[in-house]
């Protein structure tokens, strides 16, 4: 009962780690400078004028509240 559970440990432990590698390469091959960029401003679009520091602060509460 001992050794057959371990060939079975094994190819579920492999099938795990691979599945976490496609998934992860799928993932970052979709990362851009661009999107590094967007997800540092938290989804809003690069800033157009002097009142948008103020704008990103209302944003970033919104999602704060919207977490609580």
């Amino acid at each position: 009962m001992g050794s057959s559970e371990r060939p079975l440990r094994r190819t579920r432990a492999r099938l795990l780690t691979a599945s976490a590698a496609t998934a992860a390469l799928l993932f970052l091959a979709g990362c851009s400078s661009d999107t590094v960029g967007q997800l540092k401003r938290l989804g809003l679009p690069e800033a157009a004028s002097d009142r948008a520091p103020a704008i990103g602060d209302l944003w970033i509460g919104s999602w704060i509240a919207a977490g609580i």
